[in-house]
């Protein structure tokens, strides 16, 4: 299994982006290789967070290449492109 510390340090640095950014995202992709698929609705339960942040580190992490999205808006789900394992 890949390191979470590991894959934040290689997020900070190929992205640019803050540790506390990169931490929550290492969350998000560690929950997605539990799950076949995912919702933003998914996402804002679990983690507790607003549409319009949902919405943003999913976008980011499909530029990034962790996640694929497929379908549009309302019917939107994430499948994961990374694994973790």
């Amino acid at each position: 299994m890949v390191d979470k510390e590991a894959l934040k340090e290689e997020i900070i640095g190929k992205w640019s982006i803050k540790p506390s950014l990169a931490a929550k995202l290492v969350d998000i992709i560690y929950f997605a290789n539990s799950h076949q698929e995912l919702t933003t609705e998914v996402i804002i339960r679990e983690f507790q967070l607003t549409p319009t942040t949902a919405k943003r580190y999913l976008r980011q992490l499909v530029s990034f290449g962790f996640l694929q999205a497929e379908g549009a808006n309302r019917n939107r789900k994430y499948r994961v492109l990374y694994n973790s394992n």
